[in-house]
């Protein structure tokens, strides 16, 4: 009994209620009950009434949302989607910086004697599809100039540098929109009807501008076809024409003119015409299709050929070193990455749209404005 006594409490010893703490079972239960308070709190409305839930999709299943619904594998190579907008620097980034030279216009009375502009052409690829790239600056009023107001306009610009596309028209024409015609005719395109003014070579000018990007091969309504380009290159030819034809009229890449290595120009004085000064690579022989031709490229300085023989000489003679030469593909590459067919003649030939551009005289690095034409032919006895 003493030992019992001893054991109580102080408080049991005097007769007082103990205050004995919660048992371990009671705590785990209060803890518990608690959690599942929490839980309860943390459910949405839908669980709260007790409705299937929609669980997010984990980082794997979200992955497999956004495949192509196809399963078949993508083409290697295949063309970037086409997209509904066309930003100008994207422009830019594929067919390259855009450069506007000093140009007038065709009308009804034939080449030059329209409306004055700074335009750029190019063929190139523009997301991953061949197009060609029309942009221009129209000056406003110019179609009414008098012939020789043009021509002394023409000259005033053309001694200076071609215009960056960039400054006058990346924020005006930000942004291109995909149009497609039932006629076949797929492009983007940008335009400004309404004038501002600008300043260009010191001289006020009102002007607005236009961009268009149209592309050569594109499939219905607008959109690539599902079909391999080799493929599809080899139904159409199957059924329709020679296999010679067919690939003539797809043109001559840069790999396959350059076949034997680097198209030097040499300076020479043209034989026929105005007899201008400039770079040229005349009856350079090429395997074409299995069958010989040969090519004719001339980059000529404009109004050279208003210069006396003594001038004209002396400038040949000043650069026969072959530091002095030029890269063909280097200078030109820019201009066309493929030298289109032409049906009419039964060659591949290219012509430099504009009035001229600027280029750097390698021998004393100044700038010459110049022209080109580029052309291959299988007759030898081809006349140039």
């Amino acid at each position: 009994m003493r030992q019992a006594a001893r054991s109580r409490s102080p408080r049991r010893a005097r007769g007082e209620p103990s205050t004995r703490s919660p048992s371990r079972r009671k705590g785990a239960r209060d803890a518990e009950a608690e959690s599942a308070a929490l839980l309860q709190r943390s459910r949405s409305p839908r669980q709260a009434r007790g409705e299937p839930t929609r669980r997010s999709p984990s980082r794997r299943q979200a992955a497999k949302q956004v495949e192509p619904e196809s399963s078949e594998p993508l083409e290697r190579g295949a063309p970037r989607p086409l997209p509904k907008k066309l930003s100008f620097a994207d422009l830019e980034k594929d067919i390259g910086v855009i450069r506007l030279a000093p140009e007038m216009k065709s009308s009804d009375k034939g080449e030059g004697h329209g409306a004055a502009c700074f335009r750029f052409r190019a063929e190139g690829k523009v997301c991953d599809h061949a197009a060609s790239v029309l942009v221009e600056l129209n000056v406003c009023g110019s179609g009414s100039w008098s012939h020789n107001k043009k021509r002394e306009w023409l000259e005033k610009h053309g001694r200076h540098h071609a215009l960056s596309a960039k400054e006058y028209l990346s924020e005006r024409l930000a942004e291109l929109s995909w149009h497609s015609s039932s006629e076949g005719k797929d492009e983007w395109s940008a335009r400004r009807r309404a004038h501002w003014d600008v300043v260009i070579h010191g001289e006020s000018l009102h002007v607005n501008a236009d961009i268009h990007v149209v592309l050569h091969h594109s499939s219905p309504r607008g959109q690539p076809s599902a079909i391999p380009k080799r493929a599809r290159s080899q139904s159409r030819r199957d059924a329709s024409q020679p296999k010679e034809s067919y690939e003539a009229e797809e043109g001559l890449t840069w790999r396959e003119l350059c076949k034997s290595g680097k198209l030097m120009l040499k300076p020479q004085i043209a034989k026929t015409g105005a007899q201008t000064v400039g770079w040229r690579l005349h009856g350079h022989v090429l395997v074409v299709k299995g069958e010989e031709a040969k090519l004719y490229i001339d980059v000529n300085i404009l109004n050279s050929g208003e210069w006396t023989r003594e001038q004209k000489d002396r400038w040949v003679e000043d650069r026969k070193r072959l530091a002095f030469h030029l890269d063909a593909q280097a200078v030109l590459g820019h201009y066309f990455k493929v030298l289109p067919w032409c049906k009419r003649t039964g060659s591949w030939q290219w012509r430099f749209k504009g009035w001229s551009w600027g280029m750097d005289d390698p021998k004393d690095h100044q700038e010459v404005r110049v022209n080109a034409t580029a052309k291959v032919g299988f007759d030898t006895r081809w006349a140039h």
